[in-house]
């Protein structure tokens, strides 16, 4: 059973809703490293600056029935039913093989290693993407031709999940799951989402641009030279599966410093505090006053590093200026 990412609602294991579980019981769990504080889900940490805590729901018993979680360094081969979570520090389609498979390479505080997606038909769990901490389960070890320990994770098997936990809702809505960090703080650990209590310093018009996304994954599609839509993640057309989408690069502050960030999709629509399509139907001259009303606007947001590793392809954000906006705002409230 799959479960969607940044949805409305986000099934954990058990079935218990994951955004609503987030804010019931509260407890201190001690995860032994001191240099990465966490939050939870269920029983599954997350890395969020300056918190340790777990969270579990009477309907799903952290001990009685919640999956056992597993770190990187103790996977050895032939182990099944693992639960992982981490940070995505790569992710991609792989080509040159029959189905859909995706590989996803995560880290945790031990050590990383690669994850093989396998879908039935297409990918189907919402936008994934460099620097977010997400919680897998049902994963099997195995080793590679090459003697190289690797997990796969099937969305056809019984009890598989993917949660995209940087992008709940409820990591902003309760402040029990974090501590704010400021923005100068983003500066240390990148493994980490950090929450910051944010304003919008400054947009220039030329950095808000529309565009399209694919729908199933939140990422960005183009249109080849015959008009049809193609997504740059799943590699694959897109005919009727597209959705308008702002593109946009911003400048955020706190009291010690100003950084620049970006950000697509819903995050960009409440942040601009409007719809690509409303934005666009404005004349230009009153777009850019738009964009002057809502500078000093106050936001809770939750920040990651979108930072690809060498090697590989450059990140994806506007206009691949990976070497100067490394920042992604993943997901953002407005503070009334």
């Amino acid at each position: 059973m799959t479960h969607p990412i940044g949805g409305a609602s986000s099934w954990g294991p058990c079935g218990v809703d994951v955004a609503s579980s987030l804010t019931t019981e509260v407890c201190p769990v001690d995860i032994g490293d001191p240099l990465v504080p966490v939050v939870g889900v269920g029983v599954f940490p997350v890395p969020v600056d300056g918190v340790e805590a777990s969270f579990s729901s009477s309907e799903c018993d952290p001990v009685a029935r919640g999956p056992p979680m597993s770190f990187v360094t103790d996977l050895r081969d032939k182990m099944t039913s693992i639960s992982l979570y981490g940070i995505v520090v790569d992710i991609f389609r792989q080509k040159d093989i029959l189905g859909t498979v995706f590989i996803l390479k995560l880290e945790d505080t031990t050590g990383a290693i690669i994850a093989k997606l396998h879908f039935v038909k297409s990918w189907s769990l919402g936008r994934v993407s460099i620097g977010h901490t997400i919680f897998m389960s049902g994963l099997s070890c195995s080793m590679t031709s090459r003697n190289v320990l690797e997990v796969s994770w099937l969305e056809k098997d019984t009890g598989t999940s993917l949660v995209n936990l940087s992008c709940l809702p409820a990591l902003l809505n309760s402040s029990c799951l974090h501590k704010l960090s400021y923005l100068s703080d983003l500066t240390g650990p990148t493994n980490i989402t950090h929450v910051c209590s944010v304003r919008i310093d400054h947009i220039e018009h030329y950095h808000i641009e529309s565009g399209f996304s694919h729908s199933l994954c939140g990422h960005f599609a183009s249109e080849r030279p015959d008009g049809i839509p193609e997504c740059s993640f799943c590699n694959c057309t897109c005919v009727g599966e597209v959705i308008r989408t702002f593109q946009l690069k911003l400048t955020l502050a706190d009291e010690r410093t100003k950084i620049l960030s970006w950000c697509t999709g819903q995050t960009a629509a409440e942040l601009l505090q409007i719809s690509p399509d409303d934005f666009y139907d404005l004349p230009e001259d009153e777009q850019a006053m738009y964009m002057y009303t809502i500078e000093n606007e106050r936001f809770m947001a939750a920040i990651v590093s979108s930072k690809r590793q060498e090697n590989n392809v450059d990140v994806e954000n506007m206009n691949g200026d990976s070497d100067v906006v490394t920042w992604e705002i993943v997901r953002a409230l407005k503070c009334e």
